[in-house]
């Protein structure tokens, strides 16, 4: 299914948003899982995307559908505009289908399954790192890029980990899904800024008066920062709980000579 597009208006306000949120063209076309000369060709007006790919795209540049359009002067998506996309993807799978298809399947019994396994996504800020003397809400502020994750979920926010303290459950390259939070409970895996370390993350753990930022890989130099309640009141923030991960492939070496 094409959409039927205001060729000026998209063309312009494509690639207008798209310079404006630091994209770009080859990074929104890989993003988008689109050609970079197709994407060329919708900011030329001489291409018409379908509406998976305009809702995918609106996505990433984090603006409705309509703007892009030029229905509206109002950049931001609607809250509905998960619950539309669901509705649009499913159209144009159903549309897709050959008449041979259309004939074979109960379309209604269809639409249900696809549209109970569909997972409506968003995006939230992507953070490499959290430096020194740099605070979560600015670290948030001053993030290039984004990640997607599942509509609904309590993640604020996505922190690429460093290195492996926090190994198996965690290790380099692996991105932690975060929830802002200034409380954890004991066994709980936060993000904790020092005053002069920046951000890491680790396991937490109070006993009486004194707290404890475990390492789980036992190897890892300084693996237990013990410090009192006071010290870490003083030098320390709880910035956010790891509440999921998405991990990374390692790949496999071999050490034989």
């Amino acid at each position: 299914m094409i959409m039927n597009i205001q060729e000026n208006n998209l063309s312009k306000r494509l690639r207008k948003v798209r310079e404006e949120k630091g994209f770009t063209r080859e990074k929104l076309a890989r993003e988008a899982d689109i050609s970079t000369s197709a994407l060329y060709n919708y900011e030329r007006g001489t291409q018409e995307p379908t509406v998976s790919v305009l809702n995918k795209i609106s996505s990433i540049l984090n603006v409705s559908v309509d703007y892009l359009l030029g229905n509206t002067d109002e950049p931001l998506p609607t809250s509905t505009s998960g619950e539309e996309l669901k509705s649009q993807i499913i159209d144009e799978i159903i549309s897709n289908l050959s008449k041979e298809n259309k004939k074979k399947i109960n379309l209604e019994t269809l639409k249900k399954e696809l549209n109970d396994s569909l997972i409506v996504a968003r995006r939230v800020p992507y953070l490499n790192s959290i430096p020194v003397g740099t605070s979560l809400e600015d670290a948030i502020n001053d993030a290039k890029e984004t990640f997607l994750v599942p509509k609904g979920t309590e993640i604020d926010f996505a922190l690429k980990i460093q290195d492996d303290a926090m190994k198996p459950e965690l290790k380099s390259g692996d991105i932690a899904l975060c929830a802002k939070v200034n409380k954890l409970e004991k066994g709980e895996i936060g993000v904790f800024i020092h005053n002069k370390q920046g951000g890491i993350v680790r396991k937490y753990a109070e006993y009486g008066d004194t707290i404890v930022l475990r390492a789980e890989n036992e190897n890892w130099e300084n693996n237990e920062i013990v410090i009192s309640k006071r010290e870490f009141r003083r030098e320390w923030k709880i910035a956010a709980k790891v509440v999921g991960v998405f991990q990374t492939f390692e790949k496999e070496t071999n050490d034989k000579v």
